[in-house]
């Protein structure tokens, strides 16, 4: 009896740590999440973004990629839920397959996705930093720009033979609130940052010292 009474215990209270998490992360009908699971992209030996100490942004409120190029983004959480259908209005975006007849009801829910993924970024002092972004997002959204890392984006590549094929593009400012967490920058990051620059620059890419932003080949 004192058996059931715990386990009954710590089921509550993994049930409202779910529907928390979903609530913070502005899920839609975050009270149909079935529960968070690893995802078949997760690694048991990721790092976690509470494995890094935080650093304090020594100069400004915003952050600046290091470099265009998205050669250095790190997954630390890659999960996903799926949602309970019978939660869900028919008429809910969330619900990709509803039933006929008069009594609609939902029998194909969409699924959630949670992910965690850092990037290396500068200040207004060029001090660098590892930037923590959290995304959370309904499967049928995903698109090219879902997992970016802030600050960095592509565009089509002019007459390509390739379909679809994109190239790096030009970064802009991230505000502080935009991250879960900055930290120190990961051994060997500036290293590979430095040659990332050098790269872009060859290939193209211009940097403007005042806004702190590269811009893409003309």
């Amino acid at each position: 009896m004192k058996f059931t009474y715990i386990a009954l215990a710590l089921a509550a209270i993994l049930l409202s740590r779910q529907h928390a998490m979903a609530s913070s992360l502005g899920l839609e009908a975050e009270d149909a999440l079935v529960g968070w699971r690893n995802s078949s992209n997760s690694s048991d030996n990721m790092a976690k973004a509470a494995d890094y100490p935080s650093k304090k942004v020594r100069c400004g409120n915003k952050l600046y990629p290091s470099h265009p190029q998205q050669t250095l983004k790190e997954y630390h959480l890659q999960e996903w839920s799926p949602y309970d259908g019978s939660k869900l209005p028919a008429n809910s975006r969330v619900c990709l397959v509803r039933t006929n007849g008069g009594n609609h009801s939902c029998i194909a829910p969409d699924y959630a996705e949670h992910v965690v993924i850092s990037d290396l970024f500068v200040d207004a002092c060029g001090e660098y930093y590892r930037g923590f972004e959290e995304i959370a997002f309904l499967h049928q959204d995903e698109n090219m720009g879902t997992l970016f890392s802030p600050g960095r984006t592509m565009y089509p590549t002019k007459n390509s033979e390739f379909a679809k094929d994109m190239s790096v593009g030009g970064t802009y400012a991230v505000p502080l609130s935009k991250f879960i967490k900055i930290a120190a920058p990961f051994p060997e990051d500036i290293q590979k940052a430095e040659l990332n620059i050098q790269q872009a620059l060859q290939s193209g890419f211009s940097y403007d010292p005042k806004s702190h932003t590269f811009t893409e080949p003309k």
